[in-house]
């Protein structure tokens, strides 16, 4: 073989090695979005808990909580990774949704082979959706799909 085909040869191989790559490591960002989204979720979850022991506490004491339990998460959270509690509340609503509706899809979530665009995608169909039958058949479709 010549030197050029040699080159053209190594440079394709280097190439292929790049684009496999990047397909890891979307996966494990796509498994960084999905593991900081559950975060947010139990955030939640623990600070809607905290908060309904408290307002139980102030009730019991005759005092109004002017509030309702786990209201400002989503606040906390933006205020503690700098952004806005309007995609930290949609990003918790995303999670809950796969969470408890499409669990296979949750799962691809988490191991990284669905995004959040791509989670954002079937939650908007799942809100879509009222009957059961059907939120359990995109469970059972929508990962090979995605």
């Amino acid at each position: 073989m010549d030197r050029m085909g040699a080159t053209t040869t190594a440079t394709a191989e280097q190439a292929k090695t790049l684009v496999d790559q990047i397909i890891d490591q979307q996966q494990v960002l796509a498994a960084a979005q999905a593991k900081h989204a559950m975060l947010m979720l139990k955030f939640s979850d623990t600070r809607r808990r905290l908060d309904q022991q408290r307002i139980t506490g102030m009730r019991g004491d005759g005092a109004d909580p002017r509030y309702q339990p786990g209201e400002f998460a989503a606040l906390e959270i933006g205020l503690a990774i700098k952004t806005n509690k309007h995609k930290v509340s949609r990003t918790i609503g995303i999670a809950r949704r796969l969470h408890d509706e499409t669990p296979d899809a949750w799962d691809a979530w988490q191991a990284g082979h669905i995004d959040h665009d791509r989670a954002a995608r079937i939650n908007k169909a799942l809100i879509r959706l009222t009957r059961d039958s059907s939120k359990q058949l995109l469970n059972a479709l929508v990962v090979d799909v995605a």
